[in-house]
């Protein structure tokens, strides 16, 4: 890992396609839930799993400008 100096962004780029499956796991357990509870739990989820993907998606763009310059 210290020699690869393009190394996190490989590891953020494979956390947000781990966060995409994620989500769309949660999403198709939806469709199984019972009560309001566990929409609103699997809601929480979703909401937290997409807000780190969006900061990975915006550290990979800021390691790539980086690199760049």
């Amino acid at each position: 890992a210290k020699k690869d100096k393009h190394f996190s962004l490989k590891m953020l780029e494979t956390f947000a396609n781990g966060l995409t499956i994620l989500m769309a796991a949660e999403i198709i357990k939806s469709v199984t839930a019972t009560n309001i509870h566990d929409v609103l739990l699997i809601l929480g989820i979703v909401i937290i799993r997409v807000a780190l993907s969006i900061l990975i998606h915006w550290e990979i763009k800021q390691d790539k400008q980086a690199e760049e310059e």
